[in-house]
């Protein structure tokens, strides 16, 4: 999963399932996204940072859909 979130969104990545970390820029802010599986709910929950404050939290079954959902909601 690391390398299509690499190839989709660029930055870095790493870690895998339950948890995914990745440094991402989106035009000039640096983000951090942080990618849980939770296994009560069976989603993914992703959660953006930017400079230590969440700026987006989504939750989702598929991961690459919900980081893109998440990363449009932290404008």
């Amino acid at each position: 999963m690391i390398d299509v979130l690499k190839s989709r969104f660029g930055g870095s990545w790493d870690g895998e399932a339950p948890e995914i970390h990745g440094l991402v820029k989106v035009g000039t802010r640096a983000l951090k996204v942080e990618l849980l599986w939770v296994k009560a709910t069976r989603k993914w929950q992703i959660c953006v940072f930017e400079g230590g404050e969440c700026v987006a939290l989504v939750s989702g079954e598929e991961p690459v859909m919900a980081v893109a959902e998440a990363l449009g909601q932290a404008r």
